[in-house]
């Protein structure tokens, strides 16, 4: 018997598998006509929404969500699905209140306890994204993805063991990004173990060559090895890929205004990135106008790294900061003497 044109469960199923296989237009068509053939067919709404997200058609999936969630309020995918593409729009309170329903539906969706602690994430809630991550590993002890968000949480802790525990896991389930590899290397070189990292950080630019943070704290770690001179070229790729990263901008700037090494000095360069880096901070960050003041120093002026370097240690103190405005401070010397700062 031929089966019937309209019948909604098969043209759902036959949309499932033209997804599946990457015909997402097919996918669209057959899920379109499931739902003209029974319009209260919940599933094939939600299924609808997450092809037409995937195609970046967000209004269209968040319609098609919500469909299947006036038909079923207590559809916990739906709501999940719908959380993910909010949070996507950058509408993260809402994106928390439908990942809060896909729980309270159901108590053990590990994805949607994820999704929650990502959201959470993006809003600095750290504690409640810690919280949300190790419930979704403790419900799906594979849960690749879950692992790896919880040693980034762990990370930004500075619970530096639990970070690497978790980070390492994620790899052995089989989730090798950029981002868990320099993860993975950031915290073994903030506890000290450069040489394990930096084959991390490697690991990471193998995956995505472009990838800025890799070759940013690969520089670092090869810096903490001595190697001044290759880390001047790892931060040159990362700049490439972002030109307004604070953090390679800084790094560059200083080395480039204070390395013992005089091929390594570039003063007018090193104002250059400092000042980029000020510009980007709106003038509020002391230590990026210490770093300036270093740069004014290396390129023969004076004046202006005196300046500079009086107005960075009075920020500094101003904002709490003792340690920083001491450092500040006992640099200014040098700089009222007309001596550049040089590390060794």
């Amino acid at each position: 018997m031929a089966a019937k044109p309209q019948y909604p469960e098969a043209q759902n199923n036959l949309a499932i598998a033209l997804a599946t296989v990457g015909q997402p237009a097919e996918a669209i068509e057959h899920y379109k006509l499931a739902i003209e053939a029974n319009p209260a067919y919940a599933e094939a709404h939600s299924n609808l929404g997450r092809v037409l997200a995937e195609q970046k058609r967000i209004p269209e999936a968040i319609e098609q969500y919500e469909e299947a969630l006036k038909i079923n309020p207590d559809y916990s995918e739906a709501h999940n699905n719908l959380g993910f593409v909010l949070a996507s729009a950058g509408k993260l309170d809402e994106a928390v209140e439908q990942y809060n329903q896909a729980i309270e539906s159901d108590q053990k969706y590990a994805h949607a306890f994820n999704n929650r602690g990502m959201a959470l994430a993006m809003q600095g809630k750290v504690d409640g994204a810690l919280a949300d991550f190790s419930k979704a590993v403790e419900l799906d002890p594979a849960y690749a993805g879950a692992e790896a968000n919880l040693g980034h949480a762990l990370l930004e802790k500075n619970d530096l063991d639990g970070a690497i525990g978790h980070l390492k896991k994620a790899l052995e389930l089989g989730t090798e990004t950029a981002e868990v590899q320099t993860n993975l290397g950031l915290g073994l070189a903030e506890k000290g173990q450069v040489d394990e990292a930096i084959p991390h950080f490697e690991r990471a630019i193998e995956i995505a060559p472009g990838d800025a943070d890799a070759h940013s704290y690969l520089g670092t770690a090869l810096v903490m090895k001595g190697e001044k001179a290759e880390a001047l070229k790892q931060w040159q790729v990362a700049l490439k890929a972002e030109p307004n990263n604070v953090k390679v901008l800084n790094d560059m700037a200083w080395l480039r205004s204070t390395s013992a090494d005089a091929a390594l000095r570039n003063g007018k360069e090193a104002v250059m990135l400092a000042g980029r880096a000020v510009e980007l901070t709106k003038g509020r960050e002391p230590m990026l106008l210490g770093t300036l003041a270093a740069a004014y120093a290396e390129a023969g002026d004076f004046d202006k790294a005196v300046e500079t370097q009086q107005h960075a240690a009075e920020m500094a103190s101003q904002q709490g900061n003792a340690r920083l405005a001491a450092i500040l401070q006992g640099r200014l010397a040098l700089l009222e003497g007309k001596t550049p700062i040089r590390e060794r």
